[in-house]
């Protein structure tokens, strides 16, 4: 058998044991405790993304039909859901709850002596040979059935108990730093859209150098500032000569506008000579603006491109507004559009709509103030980012040299 890239050694420098290959059923052990309609326990999901929560936390709602058959999961066990619309399939622990209950889609197991619970989490998650495994023993042309059977029969490759631990407690130290990284990265953000709103209210003013105030702001809507209007592109979208990924131009679509005001260093996909046309041009230092999807993340361009029809450009903005502060301004603009959308989401916009929105107008001066300070929110939710994406590529390497 293969030996791992990197291999751990005894506390005292001697070798472990090699590698063994064995079932996935040997190393578990299930659990079956079904449940009644009358059951008070909580009941429970597993997501690819936030792992185990209260089924009312992850759609919204309570529990709306029969519980009767569910299954009971402890605190320490896992789960998966054996129903996929894709080829993942995601293992989750119970860390939420003493005793949680979810469907009968998702098997309840906990490993046996022999197993380290973490090392095997990781190895169904993230090892890349067995996530493939896992993958094509899966059944189903549309939704993809990973039965707990089959799941028992894969064979995956094992260290000793000892070795798993070490193996577990240094991705452990990792996966720390990198939710520490993540916390970072979402309490900047907060901070960040704190202090906006304290901005925006006038809550917070600037002041002149010699601390003397600056002038009252002006208000006006948007269509006095500025003309604005979609991208386009070529219809189908699918037609491969609209495309030229050698020597094409960036073609910006919404994928490519970042949640910290940033556009994408290259975008997923360039446009051809033929498209270009049909297609709207726009030069570096162009703000735009989502409108599908995500409706509302703004950014300012940093390359000449091409635009979809997906975002909305502007051009022509007045001289009483500096570009880094009206995309701010802008992006409150939406934020207070999604409080009177139904469940906080804008699902469309009318032009109607845009053309009214109100813009506060400080002076040019302040308007630098503003734009600099918040600037700097973004330098450093993206220099936090960098750190965090370091750290996942990181993991993905060791995980790569750490198993067979």
């Amino acid at each position: 058998m293969a030996e791992p890239k990197v291999r751990f050694r005894r506390d005292d420098g001697g070798n472990f044991p090699a590698w063994e290959q064995g079932r996935f059923g040997d190393l578990i052990e299930v659990y079956d405790e079904k449940v009644t309609s009358d059951c008070t326990l909580p009941v429970l999901t597993s997501s690819k993304t936030d792992g185990i929560q209260y089924q009312s936390d992850h759609f919204g709602r309570e529990q709306l039909h029969d519980i009767t058959g569910y299954n009971v999961i402890p605190r320490g066990y896992c789960t998966y859901r054996n129903r996929s619309d894709g080829t993942d399939f995601t293992f989750n622990i119970n860390n939420l709850c003493d005793r949680g209950i979810v469907s009968k889609f998702y098997p309840v197991f906990h490993t046996t002596a022999r197993c380290n619970l973490y090392f095997l989490m990781t190895l169904m998650n993230n090892e890349p040979k067995t996530v493939r495994k896992i993958a094509m023993t899966a059944k189903g042309t549309g939704q993809k059935v990973l039965s707990f059977l089959d799941l028992q029969k894969i064979e995956i490759n094992i260290p000793s108990l000892e070795e798993q631990q070490k193996i577990a407690d240094f991705l452990s130290s990792v996966d720390d730093i990198i939710t520490a990284s993540e916390e970072e990265v979402a309490n900047l953000e907060t901070q960040k859209k704190a202090v906006m709103k304290k901005i925006f209210s006038q809550e917070v003013r600037f002041k002149r150098a010699d601390g003397s105030d600056f002038p009252e702001w002006g208000r006006d809507v948007l269509d006095n500032f500025c003309e604005y209007r979609r991208g386009s592109f070529p219809q189908p979208y699918g037609l491969e000569e609209w495309y030229d990924e050698n020597e094409g131009m960036p073609f910006i679509q919404v994928a490519d506008v970042n949640d910290d005001m940033s556009v994408n260093p290259d975008t997923k996909r360039h446009i051809s000579e033929l498209a270009k046309p049909m297609s709207v041009f726009i030069p570096k230092g162009t703000l735009i603006i989502t409108l599908q999807g995500t409706i509302g993340k703004v950014a300012i361009t940093s390359y000449d491109a091409y635009v979809d029809r997906t975002l909305l450009l502007f051009q022509k903005v007045s001289d009483e507004l500096l570009l880094d502060y009206f995309k701010y301004a802008l992006f409150m603009c939406f934020d207070e559009e999604k409080k009177t959308a139904d469940g906080g989401i804008i699902k469309t916009i009318t032009k109607e709509t845009l053309g009214s929105f109100v813009i506060p107008l400080p002076c040019i001066e302040e308007q630098r103030l503003i734009a600099d300070f918040l600037s700097n929110f973004d330098e450093a939710i993206s220099a936090a980012k960098k750190e965090l994406e370091l750290w996942k590529e990181l993991k993905k390497g060791l995980l790569q040299q750490m198993f067979v």
